[in-house]
């Protein structure tokens, strides 16, 4: 799932401040598995892109109410 940053994270790991940090910076894109892309999604520093269009999509679809 493709997604893209809002601000600069760090995975807070073992890996935090070495050499190999998993980094993600502000406007970077990433192709993620996504259960890993919601995660950022639903903290709010990441938003879905769309494949095609590179637009941003909304983290989830609002649904219609049942007899409207």
């Amino acid at each position: 799932m493709k997604i893209k940053f809002l601000e600069t994270r760090i995975v807070d790991d073992y890996r935090k401040g070495t050499e190999d940090e998993e980094r993600y910076d502000k406007d970077e894109t990433a192709d993620l598995p996504p259960r890993s892309a919601m995660r950022w999604v639903n903290r709010g520093v990441a938003v879905i892109l769309n494949d095609e269009t590179k637009k941003v999509l909304p983290a989830s679809p609002t649904k219609a109410k049942a007899g409207k």
